[in-house]
């Protein structure tokens, strides 16, 4: 019975040394399957770190392709406006173009009717001036032909008086001297016309040659006289008619040129009201406060006034725009061009470095105001201004990489917002 245990035992040790072998094998298949179970962990913690950045690269590249697609979407869409738009400016530039066309054409009848105007205005002038000095010198030869024609009706007047005071006289001779003939043949019987007749006294002889002088200083009588008086009383007529007519045509064309003024007085005062206001609002939006005018140098006449401009920023007292900083009088200057462009909008405006004088405060106000106007705008702005940059839509740098050579470097600024 003790060598039957002793050899259970034996097989029992055995048994227990073949566990023992198999949990030694059991242990290092264990410690095996750790080790590859680290290194498994390990390769999975690799991976999934590379899965994690996967992931994340996976949702940056889809967040940039939701970024690209909306960028598309929004390009489709500012495509679309731009192709309306586009439509819309073709569509405006026809109408424009037309209205262009139309108007050079006006214009240009204007013009050709101011030019005739003109020139008939000249040739008018020359011509009166040449019918006044006309009028005038026949108006001279007329008064005197009129004066010469009126001393020699008065010589001829007072000669057919004399001439027929003279027959009247020789008629009361004769009769006298055929009744104291008559007389004397009947009272004392002798004959008058045998007689001898006593010769003339010196005195009338002097009498008688100073007489027939006088008749040859008159000359012979020009019949033509009176009708020379009427061919220049007609021409004369003739040219007063033509002066009248000129004077009229003046007083139309100085009409025309009124109207014309009035018209632009009216045109210019409304304007200047205009930008006075806009000017006004701009400089307070710009400076943040503060108030601006412009007045005029001569309100009795706007057509040769000059403008003043009158500011005061805040915290200043208002004076004259020469007396303000560098930066002051560019801000103004900018409120008065935003100004007209908010009443009458150009399609480009070019800034060369407007904002070199502006602190950080008024360059910010100057780039929103920029942003407001862009939409009806196009601005090129020259600047190195960082502030001035962030406002804009596209931007163009210059710079050498190496010595004497240029390269243009763009840029556009895209909000995805």
């Amino acid at each position: 019975e003790k060598e039957s245990i002793r050899g259970v035992i034996a097989e029992r040790e055995k048994e227990i040394n073949g566990i023992n072998t198999r949990k030694t094998e059991a242990e290092q298949a264990v410690s095996q399957m750790l080790d590859a179970l680290s290194r498994n962990k390990a390769r999975y913690e690799a991976e999934r770190s590379s899965i994690t950045e996967l992931r994340l690269n996976l949702n940056s590249y889809k967040e940039r392709i939701d970024a690209v697609r909306k960028e598309m979407e929004a390009c489709a869409g500012m495509l679309a406006d731009l192709s309306r738009t586009r439509e819309l400016l073709v569509e405006e530039k026809s109408n424009v173009s037309s209205k262009m066309l139309q108007c050079r054409e006006d214009v240009s009848r204007s013009n050709d009717i101011l030019k005739g105007l003109v020139l008939k205005a000249d040739g008018l002038r020359a011509a009166i001036a040449e019918g006044r000095e006309l009028n005038r010198t026949e108006s001279e030869d007329l008064i005197r032909f009129e004066g010469e024609l009126k001393g020699l009706r008065n010589r001829l007047d007072s000669l057919t008086a004399a001439i027929t005071d003279a027959d009247v006289s020789i008629a009361e001779n004769r009769l006298r001297l055929e009744n104291l003939a008559a007389g004397i043949r009947q009272n004392y019987g002798v004959d008058i016309d045998s007689l001898v007749a006593e010769p003339p006294i010196p005195e009338e002889e002097e009498r008688i040659s100073e007489i027939r002088s006088k008749i040859q200083e008159l000359g012979p009588v020009n019949l033509g006289t009176l009708e020379e008086y009427e061919e220049l009383k007609n021409r004369y007529e003739f040219l007063t008619g033509q002066q009248d007519d000129l004077n009229k045509s003046i007083a139309e064309l100085e009409e025309a040129i009124a109207k014309i003024n009035s018209t632009t007085r009216k045109k210019l005062r409304e304007a200047f009201v205009e930008l006075n206001a806009k000017f006004s609002e701009v400089f307070t939006y710009l400076f943040g406060g503060g108030k601006a005018e412009i007045i005029l140098t001569d309100e009795t006449n706007i057509l040769d006034s000059g403008i003043e401009i009158i500011a005061q920023p805040p915290g200043k007292r208002l004076q004259n725009i020469n007396l303000l900083s560098g930066g002051e009088k560019a801000l103004t200057a900018l409120s008065l061009l935003f100004a007209s462009f908010l009443i009458k909008p150009s399609p480009l405006c070019i800034l060369d470095e407007v904002d070199a004088a502006l602190d950080e405060a008024n360059v910010e106000r100057f780039a929103r105001m920029l942003r407001e106007l862009s939409d009806r705008i196009q601005f090129i702005v020259i600047t190195h201004n960082r502030i001035t940059m962030e406002a804009a839509d596209y931007i163009y740098g210059i710079t050498m990489e190496e010595p004497g050579v240029s390269k243009v470097i763009s840029m556009r600024l895209v909000n995805f917002d």
